[in-house]
């Protein structure tokens, strides 16, 4: 049947042969049309409607994504001691960095206002 229906078919008669086609009226091509008309409306908008929704989902994925940062929490607790290495070099920097537990830990990892407040952080210079 199709999207056209039942009204709109080849059909063979005696007096034009098997390949021709009756002529119809256009009582006969309204509905067809419509129904064409119908089909096609249905399969745009369909089709629009999953682009729109996709250009969504991939906008909230983007956005998800810039907008999430991770967390960084400062640690507050008291490193064993600190150690500022006045070694010469070049550019004559002085660079400082705690010990725990016999590791070094970067001074940007902790809390500096706790650490100032609530720890005692003997500190060594190196040369």
């Amino acid at each position: 049947m199709g999207i056209f229906g039942s009204s709109c078919k080849k059909f063979a008669t005696k007096e034009y042969g098997v390949s021709d086609v009756l002529c119809p009226t256009p009582s006969v091509i309204a509905p067809c049309l419509i129904r064409l008309y119908t089909y096609l409306m249905k399969t745009f908008l369909s089709i629009i409607l999953i682009i729109v929704v996709a250009g969504l989902i991939g906008l909230l994925v983007r956005s998800g994504r810039q907008s999430v940062a991770p967390e960084t929490t400062l640690l507050q607790s008291c490193p064993d001691e600190m150690i500022i290495n006045n070694m010469p070099g070049p550019g004559e920097q002085k660079t400082a960095y705690y010990v725990v537990k016999g590791e070094r830990k970067e001074i940007a990892e902790y809390d500096a206002a706790w650490v100032t407040a609530n720890c005692n952080v003997p500190t060594q210079a190196v040369y």
